[in-house]
């Protein structure tokens, strides 16, 4: 089993444990925050995911300090700012595994399925009403029209990964799935990816606890 293999395996059990609602004993003692910054950190994997408040990686997978290398950004939209992060966490810290994880009920998703609306006819009080049912549904707050407006950085590589897709776990799989794909076509990762990395995509259930790790 190569390395790639043993990390998300440990991951999968620490989400099994989380599932049964089993709290993994982790050391924040004094004496490992103390090590970890004289000593330096060694994580197993690297994980990109949603700056959701629900999505906490280190619960999820029952880690402690030092154990993996996180990277939260709404949507887990990759950027040049996250690709260089995740350079630094599987080139610089070692980590055999890269898993970008999505969600389900994430707001960013909401949003960009909203798109056809922000640049539809509709009166003010439709776009409100529309926004309000898609992130009601998302179990998000409602946002504004404006304050989706602001957020075009944000929603438009997630608008350009979801295509034309209505439904909104396949919306969640398809940016996943986009973000690897980037990710991959990074010549300094893919050259990693000859030697030793492996890029996988997992989806949280953020309704379960379940972390479902998807096929290659």
């Amino acid at each position: 089993m190569s390395l790639a293999h043993e990390a998300l395996k440990r991951l999968q059990l620490g989400n099994e444990a989380f599932q049964r609602g089993e709290s993994k004993p982790v050391d924040l003692s004094s004496d490992r925050i103390h090590e970890l910054f004289h000593e330096g950190q060694h994580p197993f994997a690297t994980v990109i995911c949603c700056s959701d408040s629900r999505v906490a990686p280190e619960h999820i997978f029952g880690v402690g300090l030092g154990e993996i290398f996180v990277i939260r950004v709404a949507g887990n939209v990759i950027d040049s700012v996250v690709e260089a992060s995740a350079l630094y966490g599987c080139e610089h810290l070692g980590t055999p595994l890269l898993l970008v994880m999505g969600h389900t009920g994430c707001g960013a998703i909401a949003a960009a399925l909203e798109e056809e609306a922000l640049e539809s006819p509709l009166p003010d009080q439709a776009l409100d009403e529309a926004f309000h049912e898609a992130f009601e549904e998302a179990g998000t707050e409602s946002l504004e029209k404006s304050e989706v407006n602001h957020l075009a950085s944000l929603l438009s590589p997630i608008i350009e990964a979801i295509g034309h897709t209505c439904d909104p776990h396949e919306a969640s799989i398809l940016n996943v799935r986009s973000g690897i794909a980037r990710l991959k076509a990074h010549p300094a990762l893919a050259h990693l990816c000859e030697d030793f990395l492996e890029i996988r995509g997992a989806l949280y259930h953020a309704d379960s606890g379940r972390v479902e790790i998807l096929p290659e």
